[in-house]
């Protein structure tokens, strides 16, 4: 969110490849934690910005060293080559998957059902 910081619920979802409800739903639980504040656009009152709290702004930190901190326990068994093959593998499919999500499934395409 801190890259998107004064965005529109609707500029998070389209960024994130999610629904505006979802986006939301989040920055209701956000809101309620503290971390987020909703502002009245200062051009256009029909819309809504997010901005992050002070809070909110601290918090990529620490839960990106717990990521790192998961990520080396579920990996421990694995060798570097087989950690960066693995690596390179999980962002083929995450590529693969957000392509999937920005248009429909033609011929030739195919989908886990």
């Amino acid at each position: 969110m801190s890259g998107r910081d004064g965005s529109t619920p609707g500029e998070v979802a389209t960024a994130l490849n999610v629904t505006t409800p979802t986006v939301v739903e989040t920055a209701d639980r956000m809101t309620a934690a503290g971390l987020l504040i909703r502002r009245r656009d200062d051009r256009d009152n029909r819309f809504v910005r997010l901005r992050l709290t002070d809070a909110g702004r601290a918090l990529p930190e620490p839960v990106e060293s717990e990521r790192q901190l998961i990520e080396e326990r579920v990996t421990a068994d694995l060798t570097e080559t087989e950690r960066e093959s693995l690596l390179k593998a999980l962002a083929k499919i995450h590529r693969a998957a957000s392509g999937l999500l920005n248009g429909p499934i033609g011929k030739g395409d195919s989908a886990i059902t």
